[in-house]
């Protein structure tokens, strides 16, 4: 028979979690429509505006979620630097 270390047996078990959550997502987006409609609500550019980095102003960027004054003003100065082709 197969005999496994405790580091293969934890990896297996990961395994199966993982295959076991998607095969219950997969069936309860397909049993449950509102699911989707709540996810893909989540994906909605109004909470998560797409933006182009070459062409956004300082206070676009700062307005994005996560990107603060200081790495905005590091991208303006490197747009000064080396300016896109």
């Amino acid at each position: 028979m197969f005999h496994f270390t405790k580091e293969e047996k934890t990896i297996l078990f990961l395994v199966a979690v993982v295959c076991a959550t998607g095969a219950i997502l997969h069936y309860a987006l397909r049993r449950y429509p509102a699911m989707r409609d709540a996810i893909s609500w989540m994906d909605q550019d109004a909470i998560y505006p797409k933006l182009d980095i070459n062409t956004a102003s300082f206070e676009d960027l700062v307005r994005l979620p996560y990107l603060g004054e200081y790495t905005a003003r590091r991208r303006e100065r490197s747009i000064d630097r080396y300016p896109p082709c």
